[in-house]
């Protein structure tokens, strides 16, 4: 019996392209009808046609957006396609620019979820249509085997996207050549950073917005000073050398793939080099371990292999090479090294794998002579400062001071060679050294913006001297500033004396006379700090301040809490600022934020009505006239007292713009919010002062925070310096996506000045004393912990009552242990133990997570907190001796167990600090 043939039922979706192109409905139809076939099995041999659900899927994607891009792309483009169909494909300037549209206006069009691709449609219906399924559409850059999209440059101009993809493709023909040996993977990763760059660069303002634009891309990409701020990576880099090679440098070919090519190459620079290069990778190979061999033997030839690929960027240091080896780049105050560093920050764009082969380079010219020489000293705005207590250098960098005042820069530099070399009645510690010059630099940094333009280009061609010219105007404006920071909060007592203390150093240095203006006076803050010591618990710490602001921050920050969640937050925000009462702050209306025209300043004064209840609201005070002796009485505050929440309460105003009560006198109130009650009917609400108080409650609560909000244990003139650095810092944090309060407080400095101060004086009392006597040369480290020890934070202690030393040392710290309030009757004070004869450490990581522990979270609290005082110098050298001990104690167990010290490291690394010392009251 003949089998039956199927016939396919008329399909409506060629139809719907009648309106754009006949001729193209009749391509689709026959389209349907050989994909019909080939799922009957009737016309097998059609190895080009698709499935009937991939072709009506391509065809919906495409009548979507073809009407759209019709209306695009050019005459001859719209016209061809109409008369022609899908023949107009096979022009590829045609099917380009219908693409491009395509994707272009796919974002204006809601396509079901079933649909294909738009650029994949138009791919999927040429390879059919043409019985050819090599065909690749334009979105592709295909070479062999390689095929790698690049849509994403659709996002700029249709002529940009043209001349790119040539030139990319172009590109992509040059990183198949067999003799690079690319992977696969390596060369779509070339293409597709190369096309980021490219994009950033094109879609920048200083392109974008200029005549640059309108030019050809290459012609803007020989402009090696414009394009270099764009060079991300090396990708971008490579491709630049290959399609400019006479204004970037050739790209090489040659990577040198063996060890053999790449000692040979150093040898034809210099037999010297050669040989250095020699020696150095044998040494590094034989201390290497089998399994990193390959990894040591790549970073310790990554030196000569740039040289090789550099071309001209790096033949001025290949001639020193040339001449004495690696020891030629030491020559001229390091000029090689400076050299390559300075290309590894203006050229790479601090780039990684450049920063290897610099470290390279170090470590063979360390290896040839036995000289360290750190990456710091190779900026040309660091200053070193060498302690030889501990053998070692610590850096000082003055960026902003080098590129705004280079003049002044210079003065710190000499101040800092005459001071690191004199040895008279003058002369002073390294550590004191440092924290002048560095009050010196942040002194002008900190307060530059208060100086004219004007001023700064003095201070940066005259330096320290531009400060005493016009009658001293220059001093005066950074006296003035840094006063008037002390006065606001915005800068301790202790830092304000420093940096006036700081500059008249430089002045008297230099033989300058100096003024006394604008002193920072410390006899308020003393009374003020006596007064918080004895009313510490009727007023929030600093550390209580620091949650609550975080918690705040954290809360304005979700963008899931409701209206009145956000308006209660801001409240507190302001509140917490401030110090104002919650009921007259609560009771704000858009009427009682003006601002006044100060005819000295080209700025608006912002001014507030801050008053309590008065009846009825009756007070119609903005349509008088209001005198400047009347401001205070009609309770107005302005300028400095209102700056720090003028923008808060704006929030809270644009937050609750369409929310007003219906009753007419409360009609343009701030701090309200929509509710809906029973029946579903929103009703706006007040926040008054309860629903306040119960709302901020539960909020901080669900929040996380322990810390319950009390208008009253506010200090009465807020704590806006406070919140200010907090909300810094949280932003920070929140950007790096660490929302842990605890990861937030470990980077914070959370206890008040006058906290520190008594932490900082009782701990470095004890170490002070102990260094004085220097009990014990070496700690005593043990394989397992003895039998009669008992605990300490850092160890174990063999401690006896009857001891001379100890009982001693109980007599002289009596009072310490009385400050503590503690029933211990031992000694005094952990930080001693490492001094302590009776102190043993055992070699093991348990012990180690101990030391590391002390080290970087205890002695660090103490060196950061020291940092704003202004007598430092005995307790900084006490603290550094303090390290140093650690430092002593960490390699004396590496001898014994190496393994510990790395697990020790681990264990910190995971756990954070060590538990025995969180209770020590030493943090």
């Amino acid at each position: 019996m003949q089998q039956q043939v199927k016939t396919r039922k008329s399909n409506r979706i060629p139809a719907r392209f009648k309106p754009h192109s006949i001729v193209l409905a009749k391509q689709l139809d026959v389209l349907f009808n050989r994909a019909y076939d080939k799922e009957n099995n009737i016309s097998a041999d059609d190895d080009t046609a698709i499935s009937m659900s991939r072709l009506r899927n391509a065809c919906v994607s495409l009548q979507h957006t073809l009407p759209l891009a019709l209306n695009k792309v050019s005459t001859d483009t719209a016209t061809s396609i109409q008369t022609s169909g899908l023949n107009a494909l096979s022009d590829f300037e045609i099917w380009q620019e219908l693409e491009y549209f395509c994707i272009n206006e796919i974002n204006d069009v809601k396509l079901p979820s079933y649909a294909t691709r738009i650029e994949e449609a138009l791919e999927n219906l040429a390879k059919f249509h043409f019985y050819d399924n090599a065909i690749n559409a334009p979105f592709r850059l295909v070479n062999g085997a390689t095929s790698i999209d690049i849509t994403k440059l659709f996002e700029l101009e249709f002529h940009q996207v043209k001349e790119i993809r040539k030139l990319l493709n172009k590109y992509l023909d040059y990183l198949v050549l067999p003799e690079l040996s690319l992977k696969d993977s390596s060369i779509r990763d070339n293409i597709l950073k190369t096309a980021t760059a490219i994009i950033n660069l094109c879609l920048h303002d200083t392109f974008k917005n200029t005549e640059r634009v309108k030019l050809p891309l290459l012609a803007t990409l020989q402009d090696r000073e414009f394009v270099s701020s764009f060079i991300c990576n090396h990708n971008f880099r490579t491709f630049l050398k290959f399609i400019l090679p006479d204004v970037w440098g050739k790209a090489r070919v040659n990577q040198f793939k063996t060890e053999a090519e790449v000692i040979g190459y150093a040898q034809s620079i210099s037999s010297k080099f050669g040989n250095e290069v020699d020696a150095f990778l044998k040494n590094q190979i034989a201390s290497a371990s089998e399994a990193n061999t390959t990894r040591v033997r790549s970073s310790t030839l990554s030196f000569p292999r740039w040289l090789n690929s550099a071309g001209s960027v790096a033949s001025p240091i290949i001639k020193l090479l040339s001449e004495r080896g690696i020891q030629g780049f030491a020559e001229n105050g390091l000029q090689g090294f400076k050299y390559l560093y300075k290309h590894y920050q203006e050229e790479t764009q601090n780039n990684q794998q450049f920063l290897l082969l610099l470290n390279a380079a170090l470590d063979l010219y360390h290896f040839v002579t036995g000289e360290k020489i750190a990456k710091e000293s190779l900026l040309p705005y660091s200053l070193g400062y060498y302690l030889k207590e501990s053998d070692t250098t610590e850096w000082q960098k003055h960026e902003w001071v080098y590129d705004n005042a280079y003049k002044f820069y210079q003065n710190l530099v000499e101040y800092h060679k005459v001071f690191t070399k004199r040895i008279d009645g003058e002369s002073i510690g390294i550590v004191t050294l440092k924290g002048y010059i560095g009050s010196m630099a942040r002194a002008l940094k900190e307060n530059a913006s208060s100086l004219t333009d004007e001023q700064m280009k003095l201070i940066a061609s005259h330096g320290v001297h531009a400060f005493v010219e016009n009658n001293c105007e220059i001093l005066k404006a950074i006296r003035e500033a840094i006063q008037l920071k002390s006065k606001q909060g915005d800068l301790s007592v202790f830092v304000g004396n420093q940096y006036q203390s700081a500059i008249d150093k430089l002045l008297s240095f230099y033989g300058l006379d100096t003024i006394k203006s604008f002193p920072v006076n410390t006899e308020l803050t003393a009374q003020h700090q006596e007064q918080l010591s004895q009313n510490q618990d009727k007023l929030y710490s600093y550390r209580e301040v620091v949650e609550l602001a975080y918690y705040i921050e954290k809360g304005l920050s979700e963008t899931l809490l409701t209206i009145k969640d956000k308006v209660t937050l801001y409240a507190a925000k302001v509140i917490l600022k401030t110090g104002w009462n919650s009921t007259p702050t609560l009771e704000l209306d858009t009427d009682d934020l003006f601002f006044f025209n100060t005819p000295l300043h080209s700025s608006k004064t912002p001014a507030l009505r801050l008053f309590k209840r008065r009846a009825n609201y009756q007070t119609q005070w903005h349509k008088f006239e209001i005198k400047a002796e009347d401001l205070e009485k009609e309770g107005v505050l302005y300028g400095d007292v209102v700056e720090p929440v003028i923008f808060d309460i704006k929030a809270a105003t644009r937050l609750t713009s369409i929310y007003r009560p219906s009753i007419e006198n409360l009609s343009k109130r701030i701090f309200v919010f929509p509710k809906v009650n029973s029946i579903g009917e929103v009703k706006i609400q007040l926040l008054t002062a309860s629903r306040f108080k119960t709302s901020i409650d539960r909020i901080l609560t669900e929040l996380g925070c322990d810390i319950v909000f009390n208008s009253q244990k506010i200090r009465k003139s807020g704590l806006n310096y406070i919140y200010r650095k907090v909300a810094k810092e949280f932003k920070w944090y929140q950007k790096a996506g660490k929302h842990s309060y605890e990861t937030f407080l470990r980077h914070y400095l959370m206890q008040d000045n006058k906290d520190v101060a008594m932490t900082i004086n009782r701990a470095t009392k004890t170490m002070a004393d102990y260094f004085v006597r220097d009990v014990t040369d070496k700690v005593i480290i043990l394989q397992t912990p003895p039998e009669d020890g008992k605990k300490v934070p850092n160890g174990t202690c063999i401690n006896s009552k009857d001891k001379s030393a100890v009982v001693a040392f109980e007599s002289q710290n009596r009072k310490l242990l009385d400050q503590r309030d503690t029933n211990e009757h031992a000694c005094a004070d952990f930080n001693a133990c490492l001094w302590c004869p009776f102190y043993r450490c055992v070699a093991d990581a348990l012990h180690v997570w101990k030391l590391l522990s002390y080290r970087d979270f205890v002695v660090a609290d103490m060196e950061n907190s020291a940092a704003t005082f202004d007598s430092v110098t005995e307790q900084l050298e006490n603290i550094e001796q303090l390290k140093n001990r650690v430092n002593e104690i960490l390699t004396d167990i590496a001898k014994l167990n190496a393994q510990a010290v790395i697990d020790g490291k681990e264990l910190l690394r995971t756990e954070g600090i060590h538990p025995h010392w969180k209770n020590t009251g030493l943090l």
